[in-house]
């Protein structure tokens, strides 16, 4: 039993120092006893200490675990609303305006694009529907400048022209083809430039994930129909029409078409198998052999 001056000349000590300053203040059978006795105290309290650091590091990840999912179902909720939005616009045939589109690029990150993958895509899709302003390309036509150029091409469809960046970004760097996207853009019967964009620039890795012959033959059907049909709507009547090709819109489905069919014709050539002949005897002397 220590004193209670012993008890405070020991009490502030580090367990190592404790252990020399007992040895010195006590008989050695005495010592050895008071050792075992702080050794056990000491073992408790860093068992104590770690159960507590455990508990803390529990909490602390459960309050993190539990932020990143409320975090989720936010950013989820409000792409879906994204995505509600760009479909009344498409209801209402408005597209939206720069100011728009730039407060729904802030919601589009890449680097959890696997997170919520089914709703980005949705949302491209969507965006993809939107026509452009046919007066700003024409003055984006008559441009005398490049920056110019793209300005208004930008401003005649925001909203298509962030999802062409956003998806363009995807299978460039992400090197991701999402073919709900493609089959969409091909779904309406037509190649949109930003579409013939697309397709072209990443052909390659659209390619090797095995869809050349699927995009050879729906382009082929556009090409041979010649036309796309669409409802137009005038003074309340709406009216199935023909929109025929022009030569520009021809121009790029072929391209696209001679791209993937060179792309199928390369990865179907095979190196031809060389045999040479020979004769028994050179055979079986080329081995070591005696015929």
């Amino acid at each position: 039993m220590l004193t209670k001056e012993q008890s405070l000349i020991l009490r502030d000590l580090k367990f190592e120092e404790k252990v020399e300053k007992i040895k010195q203040m006590f008989p050695s059978g005495q010592a050895e006893e008071l050792i075992k006795e702080f050794s056990r105290r000491e073992e408790k309290k860093l068992h104590t200490e770690k159960r507590e650091l455990r508990k803390k590091a529990d909490e602390e990840a459960a309050r993190l675990e539990n932020e990143r999912i409320q975090k989720k179902e936010l950013k989820k909720a409000k792409l879906y609303r994204i995505i509600s939005f760009l479909n009344e616009c498409l209801a209402k045939k408005y597209c939206p305006s720069e100011a728009e589109v730039q407060k729904i690029k802030k919601w589009m990150t890449h680097d959890d694009y696997i997170d919520f993958r089914d709703q980005y895509i949705q949302i491209i899709c969507v965006a993809f529907y939107f026509e452009a302003d046919q007066s700003i390309l024409d003055e984006a036509a008559a441009a005398e400048s490049k920056e110019e150029t793209e300005r208004l091409e930008y401003l005649a469809n925001p909203v298509k022209a962030e999802a062409t960046a956003f998806i363009d970004y995807v299978m460039g760097e992400l090197h991701l083809v999402e073919m709900a996207f493609i089959e969409r853009c091909l779904s309406g019967g037509y190649i949109s430039s930003k579409t013939h964009f697309l397709l072209k620039k990443h052909c390659q890795i659209i390619h090797e994930g095995g869809n050349s012959q699927w995009i050879i033959d729906k382009i082929s059907k556009m090409l041979n129909l010649g036309y796309v049909e669409g409802f137009v709507c005038r003074d309340g009547v709406c009216k199935l029409t023909k929109s025929h090709f022009n030569a520009k819109k021809i121009a790029m489905m072929q391209e696209l078409v001679d791209i993937y069919t060179d792309l199928q014709a390369k990865s179907e050539k095979k190196p031809a198998l060389r045999i040479e002949a020979h004769s028994f005897e050179e055979a079986a002397a080329a081995q070591g052999i005696e015929a």
